[in-house]
């Protein structure tokens, strides 16, 4: 069976090797802390000033950047990165899920998802997030980042623990009564069952289900299917159910099928279509959806 490339723990701490920058756990919903030299770093990616941003990071010692393929020491590959996404449009940087305390030592740990919005050349907007965390140490009266952790851009927006629905797939659920209802429900609204296999230890499950609620896709959704989560397990649950309708769950999970209202198969993911949702776009599930509805 393969599992999504990471388990929560494993994405949202992927970098504890070189520091404990995110030992103290993810973000929190409490109130982001006012810290203002996270300000004038977000006002320096915005403003594309590439001098006020380089002089944000640590020469002595160098700052270390974790990237989602290499780690580097200095600051070349993170100037490089914020740089091209002033050159692509940015117009607004926000942070989502923000959370900053103080260590021990004094130093200032920020974990935050950047929320990135970027004007295309055909006047459209788009919206990109990253997940990202800075340690910023304070240096003879001046802050400056030592550390940096940075994931993926990615389209769709990727949840924080804190904010996770953690019984998503319930696991005293029984998904043949469940599957049951939905077809009657889907009967009685003309509308078709979108069955979502998976469990809660996985995480582009989480990402396919937050966004399936973002405001552009849960109209859509609500209107024409009836959603039902299946729980698999550790791939020991409702493995008849997935037989049945063809799903092949050792390529990976979320795994959809799509069945009219009389249990009919209209269409089974065969070849882990879904598995790394949080590499999907909006549009792509909304072409999906779109093919599918009634």
């Amino acid at each position: 069976m393969r599992f999504c490339r990471w388990t929560l723990s494993l994405f949202l701490f992927p970098l504890l090797p070189i520091s404990a920058l995110f030992a103290q756990g993810p973000a929190s919903n409490t109130p982001a802390v006012n810290f203002g030299a996270l300000e004038h770093w977000r006002q320096a990616v915005l403003a594309g000033d590439a001098a006020a941003l380089q002089s944000m990071y640590s020469t002595q010692p160098q700052v270390t950047v974790k990237g989602p393929i290499a780690e580097t020491q200095g600051a070349d590959e993170e100037l490089h990165f914020w740089k091209d996404r002033k050159e692509t449009g940015l117009t607004a940087l926000t942070f989502d899920d923000l959370d900053v305390k103080s260590d021990e030592n004094g130093n200032k740990r920020a974990i935050f998802q950047a929320v990135l919005t970027s004007q295309l050349a055909t006047g459209k907007s788009r919206t990109w997030y990253v997940m990202a965390a800075q340690l910023w140490q304070n240096q003879a009266g001046t802050w400056r980042i030592v550390q940096v952790m940075r994931g993926d851009i990615r389209r769709l927006e990727q949840p924080m623990h804190a904010h996770m629905n953690h019984n998503l797939y319930p696991e005293d659920a029984d998904a043949q009564a469940e599957l049951k209802q939905a077809l009657t429900q889907a009967a009685k609204q003309n509308k078709r069952v979108l069955l979502v296999f998976g469990a809660n230890w996985c995480y582009d499950c989480h990402v396919l289900d937050l966004a399936f609620h973002h405001p552009d896709l849960q109209p859509l959704l609500e209107k024409s299917y009836v959603v039902l989560h299946v729980d698999i397990g550790r791939a020991d649950k409702n493995l008849d159910l997935a037989q049945k309708f063809h799903v092949p769950l050792d390529k990976g999970v979320p795994a959809l099928a799509v069945l009219n209202s009389d249990g009919s198969l209209l269409f089974s993911q065969r070849d882990g279509e879904f598995e790394s949702a949080r590499s999907l776009t909006p549009e792509d599930l909304e072409g999906f959806l779109e093919k599918w509805k009634p």
